[in-house]
């Protein structure tokens, strides 16, 4: 269960929200924990066992009665959206063609990066300390440098210290949320770069950030173990959860207010806001989870240090499809070496069968998602560097990769060769 104290730390400078979907009536609390207990019992390793306990439920839960209850002020789209499967998309990629049509040079190693939804432009966070935005067509629109030490302004933070580490970008394209080594999480006007505050309350680098999708809430997970949930609109803090035993690497979510994280705790967990719970996926292999990404409010992809990329399901505690030295293979899938190379970055199109995945052995690697149930190798996309980002298009099209010559979190393979330090733009 999730430790439900509060952030021991005081949040200076941002106020707290009280979120209406986290109460809970003091008559309906005990049967709405044994309901959450259960639940999370009820997940195990046969799917068949999962489907007969879920037809068993009632077609009313306590949540449900307390969502009568309580008014909600989420759009009624979202509340409303049931499970959705996974479309198909691989078909129009299956074909081994592609296209490099960008090569945007970048003054450091980038480490990461978001593109628009309507592909007016592409914003990029290296390790010197600057974020910058281009056109679509590679021009250089905007910069954000970092923050200078020997400025007179140390009591003002309008920027960022250290390596950008993550950004994210609102799904209307209005905030741009950046952090680095400095725990702090700014927010930006994405159009004209301007800053609008900074959000307190993590005690070491913040490493993941996503916004849920068609909202203004964002997630936001760092090294000190924690996960956050904040409303950038009016730059408020909502809640805070504890799980992992180590520090965590990248958060992912979609439309419904659940999300995802991996760390070097070798877990996974899937967290479920409203229900104030989490499930914990152990990995196979016991190595660090590097990177994760939510197909759809089911299904999810993980990348792990030793080079295994696996399909997990929220219903089952192993993975539904494992491919093991999945960056050590070329082309014709004959093995280069005896060593695999870690998976740093995983990137989907929600709600379609395709996955990329990047490394640092020169190419990108597509796959797809096989009836729920498995991976399928799908071709190579020649990319040299650390791909330390991946971002699709909204409309599939388009593969974008910030690439750099070490690492987005270390220089445990850095390589003496700034011409690596770019953003690639491939036409699938």
């Amino acid at each position: 269960m999730v430790n439900k104290r509060a952030a021991a730390t005081k949040l200076k400078g941002v106020k707290k929200i009280h979120h209406p979907k986290l109460r809970v009536t003091k008559r309906k609390s005990q049967k709405y924990d044994e309901e959450i207990t259960s639940e999370e019992e009820d997940y195990s390793d046969n799917p068949e066992e999962n489907s007969d306990k879920n037809a068993e439920k009632p077609n009313k839960t306590i949540i449900q009665e307390t969502r009568e209850e309580i008014p909600l002020n989420i759009p009624k789209e979202l509340t409303n959206k049931a499970y959705r499967k996974i479309e198909l998309f691989t078909d129009r990629v299956a074909s081994e063609s592609y296209q490099k049509i960008r090569d945007f040079h970048a003054s450091s190693c980038v480490s990461c990066l978001v593109v628009s939804n309507s592909l007016d432009f592409i914003i990029c966070g290296s390790k010197d300390g600057r974020i910058v935005k281009y056109t679509f067509e590679g021009v250089r629109v905007h910069q954000i440098k970092s923050h200078k030490r020997n400025s007179k302004n140390f009591n003002r933070p309008v920027q960022p210290k250290g390596s950008i580490l993550c950004m994210a970008l609102s799904c209307d394209d209005r905030f741009l949320v950046t952090s680095s080594e400095d725990n702090l999480i700014f927010i930006w006007d994405a159009k004209t770069f301007k800053y609008i505050k900074h959000l307190i309350g993590h005690r070491s680098s913040v490493t993941g950030l996503c916004f849920q999708k068609d909202s203004y809430q964002l997630y936001s997970c760092g090294n000190d173990k924690m996960v956050k949930l904040w409303n950038v609109e009016k730059c408020g803090f909502i809640d805070t959860w504890y799980g992992h035993e180590a520090p965590i690497f990248m958060i992912d979510s979609l439309e419904k207010e659940c999300a995802v994280t991996c760390a070097s705790d070798s877990t996974i967990r899937f967290w479920k806001v409203f229900q104030q719970s989490q499930l914990v996926f152990n990995s196979s292999s016991g190595w660090d989870q590097l990177c994760v990404a939510m197909i759809n409010e089911k299904i999810f992809v993980s990348g792990s240090l030793d080079g295994t990329l696996s399909l997990w399901s929220a219903s089952l505690k192993k993975p539904l499809f494992t491919i093991t030295k999945v960056h050590t293979q070329t082309p014709n899938d004959q093995l280069e070496s005896s060593s695999s190379y870690q998976i740093l970055s995983i990137a989907v199109i929600p709600f379609h069968d395709i996955i990329a995945t990047g490394s640092h052995d020169g190419f990108i690697k597509l796959f797809s998602v096989v009836e729920e149930k498995r991976l399928e190798y799908i071709k190579s996309i020649l990319c040299d560097g650390h791909v330390n980002s991946l971002k699709f298009s909204e409309c599939g099209k388009y593969l974008i990769a910030g690439c750099g010559c070490e690492e987005r979190l270390g220089r445990w393979s850095a390589v003496k060769n700034r011409t690596l330090n770019s953003v690639k733009v491939f036409m699938l």
